[in-house]
C-alpha cells in the first residue's frame, strides 16, 4: 500500500483471516456484518429491516445452516410473531431453525408461541408448553403462558399457576421486569383464592411497592382488603378496603364492600356502620349475594336467628350455590338454640359435590355428620376430599382427617395423618 494510506483495524483482520481460510472466512465476515446490522435494527424496533438482514444472514449460511447461531432463527421468529405473522413463523421455524438446532431452547420457546396465536392449535401449544417448562424452567415466556391459561382456569387449578408464574418470575429478565407487578398481583389473588391469606398479602403489598401504570394498584389493594378480612386484622382490612373503594373504577365493586362491611361487624362500636354496609350493598347490588350474606351474618352475630335464617337462605339463592354462603347458613343450623344438622347436611352435600376442593365445606359437612351422630360418614367426607387432592393435599384437609379418625377410635390412623402435615404449615401451627 502506499504512503499515507490508512486501513481500518478490522478490515485488516478480515483480509489476514481471508487469507489464510479463503472464500469461506469471507462469507462469514459478511454473515457477522449481516447480523450486527441486524441486531441494531431489532433494537431500534425497525422490524421490517432486521427481518430482512437476518434472512440474507440465514441465506448466505447455504447448507451449512447450523454456522448461524441459534439466537438469530429464534430472534427472526419473534419478529414473525410481532408482525401477527404466526402462520409464516411456524414454517420458518420447522424448516428452517429446528433442523438447524433441534432441541434449542430459544427456538423451541418461539415455535409453541407462535402455535398459540393459530386458530385450533392452543391445546396442543399449551400441552407442549408443559412438557417444555419442565425440562427448561427458566423459558419465562412459556411459564407466564402456562401461568395465565390456569390463571383463568379458576378454581382447582391455582396451585399449577402458581408455580409457573413463581417460575417465570426468577427468569424475568430486566429489560421486562415492568411485567413484574401484573405478576405479582395474579400471584396475591391466587393465594387468596386459595385461603393462604399471609402469602396473598406479601404479594399483593409486593405489586403495590413496584413502579406502574397506576391501573394495577387499585386491583391489588382489592385483594389486600379480602387477605386481610381473610387474616381478620379488621383494622387493617377497613384501610384496605377503603383504600379500593376510594378508586373510581371500584365504587360500585360488591368485594371490597361486603370486607369492608365485615370490618365494621368485627370492630368495637361499629355495628351500625356495618349495617349501613349491608344496606348500601343490598342497594347498590341488589342481584349479589353478599348484600343478603352480610346481612345475615350481621343478625347472626346478633343472635337474631329466623332474620339470620331468611337473610342467609336469599343470599344462598341468589349465589347459586357459592361456598361461602352455604357456609354460613350451615352454620346458623348448627349454632342456633335448636340445632338442625340433617338440614345443614341437605345444603351442604350438593355444594361440596359442585366444588370438590373447598376444604371450608368438607369441614362443615363433616361437623353436620358429626352434629348428627355420624361419625362414620364425618370420616368418609374427610377421606373423599383427599383422594380428590392427589399427591399434595391441604394442610388444613391432613389435620381434619386426623380429627375424623380421631373421634372414630382410630387413634393409630389419626396420628399418621397429623404426621403428614407439613413442618411449618400455617394449618399446623
Amino acid at each position: 500500500m502506499g504512503a499515507g494510506v490508512r486501513v481500518s483495524g478490522s478490515l485488516v483482520v478480515a483480509v489476514v483471516v481471508a487469507s489464510l481460510r479463503g472464500p469461506l472466512a469471507f462469507a462469514q465476515v459478511a454473515m457477522t456484518q449481516l447480523l450486527e446490522q441486524a441486531d441494531a435494527a431489532f433494537a431500534r424496533r425497525d422490524f421490517q429491516a432486521a427481518a430482512a438482514l437476518y434472512d440474507r444472514a440465514i441465506a448466505s449460511a447455504g447448507a451449512q445452516s447450523d454456522r448461524v447461531p441459534a439466537e438469530v432463527y429464534a430472534k427472526r421468529a419473534s419478529i414473525f410473531l410481532l408482525e401477527k405473522q404466526s402462520a409464516e413463523g411456524l414454517q420458518f421455524i420447522v424448516e428452517l431453525g429446528e433442523k438447524a438446532y433441534p432441541d434449542d431452547p430459544s427456538i423451541g420457546e418461539q415455535k409453541i408461541l407462535l402455535m398459540t396465536r393459530l386458530p385450533g392449535r392452543t391445546a396442543e401449544a399449551l400441552a407442549l408448553a408443559e412438557q417444555f417448562v419442565a425440562r427448561h424452567p427458566e423459558t419465562y415466556a412459556l411459564q407466564l403462558l402456562v401461568g395465565d391459561h390456569y390463571y383463568k382456569a379458576g378454581p382447582g387449578h391455582e396451585e399449577r399457576a402458581i408455580t409457573a408464574y413463581n417460575a417465570a418470575l426468577r427468569g424475568l429478565p430486566e429489560e421486562l421486569k415492568k411485567a413484574e407487578q401484573a405478576v405479582r398481583l395474579k400471584l396475591g389473588l391466587l393465594y387468596g383464592q386459595k385461603h393462604d391469606f399471609q402469602s396473598s398479602e406479601r404479594e399483593l403489598l409486593r405489586a403495590i411497592a413496584l413502579p406502574g401504570d397506576g391501573r394495577t394498584e387499585p386491583y391489588a389493594r382489592r385483594g389486600l382488603c379480602a387477605a386481610h378480612s381473610g387474616q381478620r386484622l379488621w383494622a387493617l382490612a377497613r384501610r384496605s378496603c377503603e383504600q379500593a373503594l376510594g378508586a373510581p373504577m371500584l365504587r360500585g365493586d360488591p368485594a371490597p364492600r361486603y370486607h369492608l362491611g365485615l370490618a365494621y361487624l368485627n370492630l368495637p362500636g361499629q355495628g351500625a356502620q356495618a349495617r349501613r354496609a349491608a344496606e348500601a350493598l343490598a342497594r347498590l347490588s341488589p342481584a349479589d349475594y353478599r348484600g343478603a350474606l352480610l346481612a345475615g351474618r350481621i343478625e347472626l352475630a346478633e343472635r337474631r336467628f329466623p332474620r339470620a335464617a331468611a337473610e342467609l337462605e336469599r343470599a344462598v339463592a341468589l349465589a347459586k350455590g357459592a361456598p361461602e354462603a352455604v357456609h354460613w347458613l350451615a352454620t346458623l343450623y348448627l349454632r342456633q338454640p335448636s340445632p338442625a344438622p340433617l338440614a345443614a347436611i341437605d345444603k351442604l352435600r350438593p355444594a361440596l359435590a359442585q366444588h370438590p376442593a373447598d376444604t371450608d365445606l368438607v369441614a362443615d359437612l363433616r361437623a353436620a355428620y358429626l352434629a348428627a351422630r355420624r361419625p362414620d360418614q364425618a370420616l368418609s367426607v374427610v377421606e373423599r376430599a383427599l383422594r380428590n387432592q392427589g399427591d399434595r393435599p391441604d394442610a388444613r384437609l391432613l389435620l381434619l382427617a386426623g380429627d375424623a379418625r380421631y373421634d372414630s377410635g382410630d387413634l393409630a390412623g389419626a396420628a399418621r395423618r397429623y404426621a403428614e402435615v407439613p413442618r411449618g404449615s400455617p394449618s399446623a401451627a
